[in-house]
């Protein structure tokens, strides 16, 4: 195997390998968001709803609706991020198959 060879599919490796880390990382970060995000919005709505009106029915309401976009949000990222190490294996798995394949071709 030529080093300059093993050297491309290693730097090529490395690069997607790395892109798919970055957007692991910014799928996180809109976990953590999403969370923080409704969170606080829940907050918001009952202050308003508890100046507003005395009836804890309709609070009910719109913190069960909440929680459940939250929960179909975080859903879609979780899936997400499976996908995404889904690939990053994937990447791996073919790195070592080409690399592999270039020893043998020395062979």
């Amino acid at each position: 195997m030529t080093i300059d060879a093993e050297e491309k599919l290693f730097q090529e490796y490395q690069k997607t390998r790395a892109d798919l880390e970055e957007q692991e990382d910014i799928v996180k970060v809109y976990l953590r968001n999403g969370a923080d995000y409704t969170q606080e919005l829940l907050y918001q709505v009952r202050q308003v709803v508890g100046k507003r009106e005395r009836s804890l029915d309709s609070l009910m309401d719109i913190q069960r609706e909440l929680q459940r976009n939250e929960a179909n949000y975080l859903e879609e990222l979780t899936q997400e991020r499976k996908i995404l190490i889904q690939q990053q294996d994937e990447t791996e798995y073919d790195y070592r198959k080409k690399r592999q394949e270039l020893i043998q071709q020395e062979d």
